[in-house]
This record gives structure tokens, sequence and C-alpha cells, in this order.
């Protein structure tokens, strides 16, 4: 996350989205619409960007 007003900031942050494994979508797909998502929600926080190249999408098993 980069604040691109002039100051250099970098804030580390995570957001964990859950996909049961046997589940019908698959991670990549849930990654191209957090993806597609990403300038929304870079807009309402100020115009931060977020690195695209950290966004990751893992498969959780369901059945733990």
């Amino acid at each position: 996350l980069y604040n691109c007003s002039g100051a250099d900031l970098l804030v580390d942050f995570s957001i964990t989205l859950s996909v049961p494994s046997h589940g019908q979508i698959d991670a990549s797909a849930v990654k191209n619409v957090l993806i597609s998502a990403l300038p929304r929600i870079e807009m309402n926080l100020n115009g931060i960007r977020i690195d695209r190249s950290s966004v990751s999408v893992q498969y959780y098993d369901s059945h733990s």
C-alpha cells in the first residue's frame, strides 16, 4: 500500500478471503474479481495505491 500524495508512506496490511476448497469457483477467479475492484478501493482510500503483485487468494480445507 503506497501513499501517492508525495510523502513516502508504506503500510502493510492483509485482507483474508476464505474460499472453500470444494467450491465451484477457483482461486484465480476470486483474485480477478478482487483485482478488478482495486481501483474503487484505492479511490475510497484517498488515492492509496495497492500493489497488485501482493494480492493472493488461498483455499481453505472446509473439512478441518
